[in-house]
């Protein structure tokens, strides 16, 4: 690696990934919009490493500003190898806050997507040009694979570079151009540490569980980077196979809390490889359900014997129990339950959903007090899908009498979520803090399950 352009570099990870450049004996290329600061890093640069340094204070959403110091950067070092693609900011305010400016909250999609996205056909441009191929490597974060329902803007963001690394990516490799996304949990960086320093209470909302847990460093972050650029150019000329450019793996590289670096989007392990993740596969029976305190929400034909469980929710249960820390998934299962909890049940047999079903809230079970065998899930995640409205509408019962009959049941199939009790002899197979998929019932914040 002779020489690297790098955005976003006078704090946290651009720091330290120049400065880690800069050992190498790498010439950067610097663009940063803080242009005093921008000045000191050039020369400390320089005094420390006696690299090259070319620097350029810009807003990266300028794409003249961009393309000028992409020009100068080829003219000063005779081409470009690496670029790292890590300026971005954080959210800008709630987002149902009406006294919050519109083009304030999509200054993040500015910043976050549409510079990255700008930037990097720019740069892949100019490799493919020149034909020595190259790497571009992406900043985006863990947002971009999981929910952050307190910076919708940001995830999307986020999500937007990693879906677009995945699809971008094969079309670059036969030109010998590597096309890659680091996505970091929280990491210890001046905003990082802003939020929660200001603003506590949001801090807290957006972390969820991994809330109080060590922040990441930046140097961790600049050691997964380097194994990008570590890793093997693409192979110039050689077509990537429809099935492995449509799986999108192998250009994204999560880095967890605890410091793992997983594919999120290699091929997700289901049933066979739950034991090795920790979570595991309920096929309820709805007999079993807390739900039963309505007497004829179990008369259904096809809720009274035991569902399998779709390949899709066992990989879900399965990407959350290896995405998360067995740590933080118990304290998650550790905080009080409340006295009752919401579910949707079918009252009336329709298409229309909103129409069919009703919200009811039942008692919470007492932990000590399970049956035997059973354990207590808290639903995380839902699937919906078209056999929602015909689970509604009756289609599933064998008869419109059957179905009529039925009534009131409870709504919804596919789940995801975490044991948070367990009756002592279910305790060893499903133990509190697991994963768990189950295929009954999904509408309902809880659920009391036969263990497999």
């Amino acid at each position: 690696m002779k020489s690297a352009l790098v955005t976003g570099t006078v704090t946290g990870i651009g720091k330290a990934l120049c400065e880690e450049l800069g050992k190498q004996g790498c010439n950067l290329t610097l663009i940063d919009i803080d242009g005093a600061a921008l000045l000191e890093q050039r020369t400390a640069l320089q005094a420390a490493h006696g690299i090259d340094v070319l620097v350029c204070a810009a807003d990266v959403c300028s794409n003249s500003a961009v393309e000028r110091a992409v020009r100068e950067h080829v003219a000063r070092f005779g081409g470009l190898d690496v670029a790292v693609l890590n300026a971005g900011v954080g959210e800008r305010g709630d987002y149902l806050d009406p006294a919050i400016a519109t083009e304030a909250l999509e200054k993040t999609l500015d910043v976050d997507l549409r510079a990255v996205v700008s930037g990097a056909r720019l740069l892949a441009q100019l490799m493919v040009q020149r034909g020595n191929g190259g790497r571009i490597i992406t900043l985006a974060s863990a947002a971009g694979i999981f929910p952050m329902t307190a910076g919708p803007y940001y995830a999307a963001a986020k999500a937007g570079v990693v879906h677009f690394v995945r699809s971008l990516a094969p079309r670059l490799a036969p030109h010998g151009v590597q096309l890659a996304a680091v996505c970091p949990q929280y990491v210890d960086t001046p905003l990082v540490q802003k939020m929660l320093q200001h603003q506590p209470e949001v801090a807290k909302a957006m972390m969820g569980p991994l809330f109080g847990q060590p922040l990441l460093q930046p140097s961790q972050v600049v050691a997964v980077i380097q194994q990008q650029l570590a890793a093997p150019l693409p192979q110039r000329g050689r077509r990537v196979p429809f099935r492995e450019a449509y799986a999108g793996a192998g250009c994204v590289a999560l880095l967890l809390q605890n410091g793992t670096v997983v594919d999120p989007f290699a091929a997700n392990p289901a049933h066979g490889a739950l034991q090795q993740t920790g979570a595991r596969v309920v096929t309820s029976n709805s007999r079993t359900s807390s739900s039963s305190s309505s007497s004829s929400s179990s008369s259904s034909s096809s809720s009274s014997k035991q569902q399998p469980v779709s390949a899709l929710a066992a990989a879900s249960a399965a990407s959350m129990a290896r995405f998360s820390s067995r740590k933080a998934m118990q304290g998650f299962a550790a905080q009080p339950l409340p006295k009752a909890y919401s579910k949707l049940q079918v009252v009336r047999l329709s298409v229309k959903f909103a129409e069919a079903v009703q919200r009811v809230t039942v008692p919470m079970p007492l932990p000590a007090q399970l049956p035997a065998g059973t354990v207590l899930v808290r639903r995380l995640f839902v699937g919906i899908n078209a056999s929602d409205v015909n689970y509604t509408s009756g289609r599933y019962h064998g008869s419109a009498a059957a179905a009529k009959a039925a009534l009131p049941y409870d709504a919804g199939f596919e789940s995801v979520g975490i044991v948070v009790a367990a009756a002592p002899d279910a305790a060893a197979g499903l133990p509190v803090g697991s994963a768990a998929a189950t295929m009954e019932s999904g509408f309902s914040d809880y659920a009391l399950l036969q263990a497999p």
